[in-house]
């Protein structure tokens, strides 16, 4: 369990930027600042309860492992107001340039250089594309089930502003045409070339 800090203020120190590091201050600052991350890595015990050590049998980073560490310094009670550097991930994946936040997390996630599987336990949800023929209106599974640890959702939509992150998610899981059949395995009086595909949200995040 965590040392030398208050069970009830989540809030971390802030991060010190090394350069070009604000991708993975970023990073950082965004997963501490989700209830349920908050809630594995305060109790995570690194020295057992996670994995066994800051690198896996098959070479990899356990990114649990690091983000434990770093949430557990970041929390510390005595240093709340000093900024710290995320070290961990400073050794492993800074290089002096900048970067993208969401490709750091991919990195970060599950990558052949470092895995977190208890981080994407956490986030990661899952959808299914749907199409409807656009002669019968039959759906049908276009590609099977699809996991995903991240999406990029448009804030504008035919020629406007999304109001809100609500908004922008259920028009980004609306039905949309498209110029294409869809083989519905029926037999319908004729092929139609407008159908229909969408994203079914099957499973979201924690």
């Amino acid at each position: 369990m965590l040392c030398d800090s208050d069970a009830k203020d989540s809030r971390t120190r802030r991060f010190r930027n090394a350069g070009n590091s604000c991708y993975i201050n970023a990073t950082m600052q965004a997963l501490f600042a989700v209830p349920p991350v908050q809630r594995v890595y305060a109790g995570a015990d690194v020295s057992g309860h996670l994995s066994g050590g800051n690198t896996r049998a098959d070479g990899r980073i356990d990114g649990d492992i690091g983000i434990a560490n770093v949430y557990r310094e970041a929390r510390s009670a005595t240093r709340k107001s000093q900024p710290m550097y995320p070290q961990i991930f400073l050794e492993r994946f800074y290089e002096g340039t900048q970067d993208d936040a969401s490709a750091f997390f991919q990195q970060l996630s599950n990558s052949n250089r470092c895995i977190a599987p208890r981080l994407v336990g956490l986030l990661q949800g899952r959808d299914r594309p749907l199409g409807k023929c656009g002669a019968c209106g039959q759906v049908r599974d276009l590609a099977g089930f699809e996991d995903f640890t991240s999406l990029s959702i448009p804030v504008q939509a035919e020629g406007r502003s999304l109001k809100s992150v609500q908004e922008a998610i259920d028009h980004y899981f609306k039905w949309e045409d498209v110029d294409f059949g869809i083989d519905c395995h029926a037999h319908c009086p004729g092929r139609a070339l407008h159908s229909q595909r969408r994203c079914l949200l099957y499973t979201s995040p924690s």
